[in-house]
C-alpha cells in the first residue's frame, strides 16, 4: 500500500485495506465533511464489534427527507463478511454498487435504497468498521472523499 505525503493511505482508489491501518473517528464533523467531499445523501459508520462478532450502526448524518430511511437502515447489523457492509469489512476492499447492482450484490438493504432514491452506495473499510454513504447520482467511479473537517 502507497501512503501519500501527509501519511494516509491513497483513499479512497487503493482497492484493498489491511485491518488496523487505520481507525476511523466518526465524529459529526468528519461525517458532515464525507457527505460535502461526496455529495452524497447521507453517510453511516458501521463499527465492529469484537466481542459480538458484529458490524452495528455507530454515528450517521443525513438529509432530512431520507430521515425514515436511516432510521430503517440503522436498525440493521451485519457479521463479517454477511452484506455488503461485512463483506467489505471481511475483505478488507472498497466497493461501489449502482442501483443495477443492488439486487445481484449482497445489500440487505436494497428495498430502502430504490424507495428513497439512492442510486449509488460506496464502502470502505477502516481497522473499527465500515464507512457507507450514498447519492441518488449514479456513480461510474469512487468519488473523492476528504474527512477532515
Amino acid at each position: 500500500l502507497d501512503w501519500t505525503e501527509d501519511g494516509r493511505p491513497p483513499f479512497p482508489h487503493s482497492g484493498a485495506m489491511r485491518q488496523g491501518v487505520e481507525a476511523f473517528e466518526p465524529s459529526q464533523d468528519r461525517l458532515q465533511a464525507v457527505l460535502r467531499s461526496t455529495r452524497s445523501f447521507y453517510v453511516i459508520f458501521w463499527h465492529y464489534d469484537a466481542d459480538k462478532d458484529m458490524l452495528m450502526h455507530n454515528a450517521s448524518l443525513n438529509s432530512p427527507e431520507r430521515l425514515n430511511a436511516m432510521r430503517k437502515s440503522t436498525g440493521f447489523t451485519f457479521r463479517p463478511g454477511e452484506g455488503a457492509v461485512g463483506a467489505v469489512f471481511a475483505e478488507k476492499a472498497s466497493k461501489l454498487i449502482t442501483e443495477q447492482d443492488m439486487n445481484a450484490t449482497r445489500f440487505h438493504r436494497h428495498r430502502i435504497a430504490s424507495n428513497y432514491g439512492i442510486k449509488s452506495i460506496a464502502f470502505h473499510p477502516f481497522a473499527n468498521g465500515v464507512l457507507e454513504y450514498g447519492t441518488g447520482e449514479v456513480w461510474d467511479a469512487m468519488p473523492d472523499m476528504h474527512f477532515d473537517a
